[in-house]
């Protein structure tokens, strides 16, 4: 089940992304990296996945109707994967640490698991 929000009303979590942004001591224990997401997520959010507006280097099309919108703090690197679940409204699947340059298949398997299940494949 995703969930809707009223501050970013173009965008549906996956209850994963939730759970990710809520629970992880990383991002719960630091102001600065949580303000930096909702950012990420506010220009997700009104302007969609035009690139003139993100940075240069955090909005990635990975082909097949899916995206990935890096954030970047300190020396960690998150990734949120996401694709278009209507016309107006973005699913984000998945969000993880980045470890390496390539997306796992472990990754992919489970971004397609909760794409399949949110309806959004």
């Amino acid at each position: 089940m995703f969930y809707k929000s009223e501050e970013h009303p173009n965008l549906l979590f996956s209850e994963e992304v939730l759970d990710t942004i809520h629970t992880n001591s990383r991002i719960q224990h630091n102001p600065k990296l949580l303000r930096k997401i909702a950012v990420a997520l506010d220009k997700l959010n009104d302007f969609g996945t035009d690139p003139d507006y993100h940075p240069r280097g955090n909005l990635e099309n990975l082909g097949n109707g899916w995206w990935s919108l890096r954030i970047r703090f300190q020396n960690d690197y998150w990734r949120i994967m996401f694709r278009k679940a209507s016309s107006t409204k973005y699913g984000l699947a998945i969000m993880y640490l980045k470890k390496e340059n390539k997306i796992s298949k472990q990754n992919w398997d489970a971004a397609n698991r909760v794409a399949k299940r949110e309806g959004w494949l």
